[in-house]
């Protein structure tokens, strides 16, 4: 997908090349908010991994097929039950390079992920006081479940949001 400035490029992780493997790591790793342990695994179990192009890559984002256990531990935790068999998919590691930022590139790249993802219903996560991701999932259709929880580090909270 193509805009006038950036391009979209939708790879499932085998048809990636090493180099945007690696890119698509360092940028997620930037954000800080996602654990890289096992990363390698997790990137491989995505549908399509998302990379916004202006000249380089200056944005990414995952749509995660996560384990249904995965999936019915993060809204226990959260505190919602009833999205059994409705949520398919996570939407995760959205992560736009500073110099980008209030573009409007984040919405687009989740636009089109919920575009790839269809009526598969999906979640994300991100930390309680990243208000900033808050509003964007908000403003792209995502709604606010349950209670903020703690990760599985246990070093913060983190907020659930879904779109079905």
């Amino acid at each position: 997908m193509r805009n006038n400035e950036i391009t979209i490029q939708i790879k499932s992780p085998s048809e990636c090349s090493p180099k945007e493997l690696r890119d698509f790591k360092y940028f997620v790793s930037a954000g800080g908010e996602a654990s890289t342990k096992k990363f390698d695994s997790k990137i491989q179990n995505c549908l399509k991994l998302l990379f916004a192009i202006k000249g380089k890559t200056i944005g990414v984002c995952g749509i995660k097929q996560p384990d249904p256990n995965y999936t019915n531990n993060v809204f226990s935790k959260a505190g919602v039950s009833g999205f059994r068999g409705i949520i398919n998919f996570e939407f995760g590691w959205l992560y736009v390079s500073p110099l980008s930022r209030k573009t409007g590139f984040g919405g687009w790249l989740i636009k089109v992920a919920m575009e790839i993802v269809g009526e598969g219903g999906c979640f994300a996560t991100t930390r309680a006081t990243n208000t900033a991701m808050h509003l964007v999932l908000l403003r792209n259709g995502f709604i606010r479940l349950g209670n903020d929880y703690k990760s599985s580090n246990r070093e913060y909270l983190l907020s659930l949001f879904a779109k079905a």
